[in-house]
């Protein structure tokens, strides 16, 4: 695998464990019978990363159509690690507000 898809990998990583932690964050401490995993939370916080990461998806989508140049020939074929900095904000910013949309 290259580089940008092992960057990939890791951002959706990091979007799924951001987007998993306020929902388990929040739930009562249990104990005994009623200490068995809420299945549904478990679900729906799945649900939720995989929500965030489309949009993720799309926010970075809507930056590369907005740019003039072509971004993977920047980043792949240039190496321009500066645009890659920039981009990996952009898409942890976007990340950052779906998660908070997405929690409240």
């Amino acid at each position: 695998m290259n580089r940008i898809t092992n960057l990939t990998i890791y951002m959706c990583l990091l979007i799924i464990v951001v987007m998993a932690v306020p929902s388990f964050a929040q739930a009562p401490v249990a104990t005994g019978v009623s200490a068995k995993m809420n299945w549904m939370e478990l679900g729906t916080t799945f649900l939720y990363g995989l929500l965030g990461i489309m949009l993720s998806m799309i926010g970075y989508k809507v930056y590369d159509l907005m740019v003039p140049f072509d971004i993977h020939k920047e980043i792949a074929e240039d190496q321009n690690v500066s645009l890659g900095i920039v981009l990996a904000a952009i898409i942890l910013g976007v990340s950052i507000i779906v998660a908070a949309a997405i929690a409240s």
